[in-house]
């Protein structure tokens, strides 16, 4: 059995799933939160073919539908992941040092 202080989880999106994990782990749920523009801009700048502009909408409608927006809405902490890669690295690090007291 693994016994980490911290353990990061990436791509939750469902209420159920975080219930589940914090019925198991003393935990925290950091939402990174960017505006819209800034998601868009970025979208746009990695030119990915499974992740396009013209699908923005389409996906963020869909990731609400599946319940991210709930995730977001009861996340202990928030990041926001509006700056540079750094910036949301250093406000992790904040996070992380506060919460391990």
């Amino acid at each position: 059995m693994c016994k980490a202080l911290v353990v990061f989880l990436e791509g939750l999106r469902s209420w159920p799933e975080i219930e589940f994990i914090k019925s198991k782990a003393n935990c925290i749920v950091i939402a990174f939160v960017a505006p819209r523009a800034v998601r868009l801009t970025r979208i746009e700048q990695r030119g990915r073919a499974d992740d396009s502009a013209r699908h923005f909408d389409e996906r963020d409608k869909r990731e609400i539908n599946y319940g991210v927006a709930t995730c977001i809405a009861l996340a202990d902490e928030y990041i926001i992941n509006s700056g540079t890669q750094k910036d949301a690295y250093l406000q992790l690090d904040e996070i992380i040092k506060s919460a391990l007291g």
